[in-house]
């Protein structure tokens, strides 16, 4: 009668995806976590968006020999240079830090199939000395380990927690996993 017509209408609205972001502070010698990374140490990077899948490195993923500097797309640079991806995750990545003569605060950023995160300055040294070390809780913290036939070291408190493993006896060799201590004798490439 007056000229008017209603006309339904469907919006839909979509947030633009995020691009990875790396936390501040979320660049990690892996190991215990300390702020300072070095060539050929594991780095965790800690954030969001960081990738779309979690899984670790598998056999096929190594080539004649040489690491992957991607896992599904995901990569990661350090001061330029494409470290080996190890583990990828939406809030996690491991990755080892490759070989460089740089020291001091240089850019870590990741890239994804979402684009590149901003870059995070991150300190590397020559040398980021650090023991992997069993989940633990409280203020407590113990060194990864195990003796000479592979069967985890473990006192009564981590045994508590449900860690399965003995206690060292003194004058027993064990085995203590690490990483960051620097350039090898001979040198080898990371």
């Amino acid at each position: 009668p007056n000229g008017s017509v209603t006309i339904p209408v469907t919006y839909t609205i979509q947030t633009p995806s995020a691009k990875p972001t790396i936390a501040a502070g979320g660049v990690v010698n892996a190991a215990g976590d300390g702020s300072a990374i070095a060539p050929g140490t594991w780095v965790s990077l800690f954030g969001t968006s960081l990738s779309a899948t979690t899984r670790a490195w598998r056999a096929a993923d190594i080539q004649n020999g040489i690491l992957p500097t991607s896992l599904d797309g995901v990569s990661v640079t350090i001061n330029g240079k494409p470290a080996a991806v190890a583990f990828i995750s939406p809030l996690q990545i491991n990755v080892l830090a490759a070989d460089d003569t740089a020291t001091g605060l240089v850019p870590v950023q990741v890239k994804n199939a979402l684009g590149t995160s901003d870059s995070v300055l991150a300190l590397q040294q020559t040398a980021a000395p650090a023991l992997f070390q069993f989940p633990h809780a409280g203020s407590a913290i113990y060194a990864a380990g195990t003796h000479a036939d592979g069967s985890y070291l473990a006192g009564p408190v981590l045994v508590q927690q449900g860690i399965p493993g003995t206690a060292a006896k003194a004058g027993e060799t064990i085995v203590l996993f690490g990483t960051g201590f620097g350039a090898t004798q001979p040198p080898i490439s990371a």
